[in-house]
């Protein structure tokens, strides 16, 4: 009885292994197929970026240019 365990948990551990081992080759092959490369160069950085006086103004034109539109189509149908 317990020859047969061994022998059940060795087949468990070599098909495991194996699929350890495909899943490794499989991922090799993707990054290869993707042109990736270990080094760092062209490595792209993460930057948070911030609000600055040039883009609250942006809103605010925008903001102001919608508001103006609105009032010319409420002028136009006589509501203003």
């Amino acid at each position: 009885m317990t020859s047969l365990l061994h022998f059940l948990l060795k087949l468990e551990t070599k098909q495991s292994e194996n699929g350890l081992r495909r899943r490794a080759e499989e991922l090799a092959v993707a990054m290869e197929c993707r042109c990736y490369e270990s080094d760092a160069k062209n490595r792209t950085r993460y930057v948070e970026y911030r609000f600055a006086l040039r883009d609250y103004l942006a809103a605010a034109c925008c903001i102001a240019a919608l508001a103006a539109v609105i009032l010319l189509l409420l002028g136009q149908a006589g509501v203003a």
